[in-house]
């Protein structure tokens, strides 16, 4: 008898089957303490064509889980412009900001009546520019930081995942 194995990784968006000829009388299937992850062993042993894995790999995913949960948080939280506008940054907050940049560079003498958190405030071209400019820097910095910390929980499952973000 064959059993054919799915394994999803969410974290980092990949999917994998294996089929495996397994005795299922010797079949054992082992959840672990989280609820959501199993292993399948056969009477102890590895399965063919399997190698084990360490603590570090088995956390990895969720590690990279959390970490891409972090980067939205900060990422969709908002920043503050260097004249302590705060300005949201939610996706559809970057639509709109990218909407009025797309507009203004068609038509550089539109006024921009643009809503922040304490009101609405009215912009000119190269004040969009600049709304558009920061928060495209907010977004890249947010990835990079993701990108790093990726780098480095493959180095350290233990790394702080909570510093270096942008402010």
């Amino acid at each position: 008898m064959k059993i054919k194995i799915n394994i999803e990784r969410e974290a980092i968006g990949s999917s994998e089957t294996y089929t495996y000829p397994i005795d299922m009388s010797q079949v054992k299937i082992i959840k672990y303490a989280d609820d959501m992850s199993y292993c399948i062993a056969e009477a102890d042993a590895i399965l063919p064509g399997t190698t084990p894995i360490t603590e570090e790999e088995w956390r990895l995913p969720e590690r990279l889980k959390e970490l891409k949960e972090y980067r939205q948080k900060i990422e969709f939280g908002g920043f503050t412009m260097p004249d302590g506008t705060f300005l949201e940054t939610a996706r559809e907050d970057q639509r709109k900001v990218d909407a009025a940049v797309m507009g203004v560079e068609r038509n550089p003498e539109t006024i921009i009546n643009f809503k922040t958190t304490s009101g609405y405030i009215q912009l000119n071209a190269e004040q969009m520019l600049g709304i558009g400019q920061a928060m495209f820097e907010h977004v890249q910095a947010c990835h990079t930081r993701e990108r790093e910390l990726t780098e480095a929980l493959k180095l350290d499952i233990n790394t702080d995942i909570t510093t270096g973000w942008p402010e």
